[in-house]
């Protein structure tokens, strides 16, 4: 009975709380009093359902990525630069190994 309740992601990515949180408000209608099992059983699908929804409006209405569809910002190629960059000096710092200073002071 846990299966259907197991952690399944929706979507990668950082959502748009703003939307979701209006979204949920909007569609999610969750009484006071829940007297039955069988309404609670009715109220978690409906709960499932809307979250579930909710992740495809979002998918829908989010902005597209901004290193694939840079348009008028930095060429992609400088952005892997500087994205190379960024996991040179990550690596300097979490390991203090020759190389990697190496690798940081070739990618500046």
């Amino acid at each position: 009975m846990y299966c259907h309740l197991c952690y399944h992601p929706l979507y990668k990515g950082k959502p748009n709380w703003c939307t979701y949180s209006d979204y949920l408000n909007k569609k999610l209608n969750i009484p006071k009093n829940i007297n039955t099992v069988l309404a609670a059983d009715k109220m978690t699908e409906h709960f499932i359902e809307v979250v579930t929804n909710d992740a495809q409006v979002y998918l829908d209405t989010s902005p597209p990525n901004q290193i694939q569809d840079n348009q008028g910002a930095l060429p992609l190629f400088i952005l892997k630069l500087i994205q190379q960059k960024h996991y040179a000096r990550r690596a300097w710092q979490n390991q203090r190994h020759p190389v990697a200073k190496k690798n940081v002071e070739q990618a500046y």
